[in-house]
């Protein structure tokens, strides 16, 4: 039996023009096209940006929950992939920003080559939401020896925290959603919160980046950079 490649593929955070010429590429010549979302019936965000670029695709929906359920949602999600590798076919999952940086992608992977040993999987790279954020905010990220610190806002305040103190580093916060207002009392305390920017909805029509100290409220997918002081 030969097995078909899996392809893992980045779409960007939310404008199809900052998909790749090589993401393109790869969506169309697949045989089978996968995407992550919540609710069967409603177009998730990675779904819709390639259908913006690529109208003509055909995209198959998994169904993902994010609670409890959320390890046998994968199980079961996975066995449309394999089947689909078995047959040979070039399958492709699409996701968010990059594949390999907090990425639905690499639980994919890590279920099906327990099944599938010996299978190649290629990942497409994806433009990441922090370096859209940093474009638009005319941010440097870092230069010469300067660091950057990345994480997601998820059960991670005291990494926060330490990686604040850090000043000479750029700080990227990820998936923010309810724990703004614990993120924001802990950058007004170290001093790192008025030039700090906040973007949500990067690249979609209802877009909003400012100042983290002028939002009280945002969403899950928000990002958030902590410029370097020096």
């Amino acid at each position: 039996m030969k097995l078909g490649t899996l392809y893992g593929v980045g779409v960007g955070p939310g404008d199809p023009s900052q998909l790749t010429l090589r993401a393109v590429s790869v969506i169309q010549n697949s045989k089978a096209i996968f995407a992550p979302v919540l609710d069967l019936e409603t177009e998730g965000r990675a779904e819709s940006i390639v259908k913006k670029r690529l109208p003509e695709v055909e995209i198959n929906r998994l169904l993902i929950y994010m609670d409890s359920r959320a390890s046998s949602s994968y199980e079961q999600a996975s066995t449309h992939v394999i089947a689909s590798l078995k047959n040979g076919n070039d399958t492709t999952l699409i996701t968010l920003g990059d594949p390999n940086l907090y990425s639905t992608f690499t639980k994919f992977k890590e279920i099906v080559k327990v099944q599938l040993p010996g299978l190649k999987v290629v990942t497409i790279p994806g433009i990441t939401a922090f370096q859209v954020l940093a474009s638009l905010s005319d941010i440097d990220l870092a230069l010469e020896t300067n660091k950057i610190h990345l994480m997601p806002a998820l059960n991670n305040l005291h990494d926060i925290e330490i990686a604040l103190e850090d000043k000479d580093a750029t700080t990227i916060v990820y998936k923010v959603g309810d724990r703004l207002g614990s993120i924001k009392n802990t950058a007004q305390r170290l001093g790192r919160l008025d030039k700090a920017i906040l973007g949500e909805s990067i690249g979609l029509e209802n877009e909003r980046i400012g100042y983290l100290k002028d939002f009280n409220e945002t969403t899950y997918l928000a990002t958030i950079i902590f410029p370097k002081e020096s």
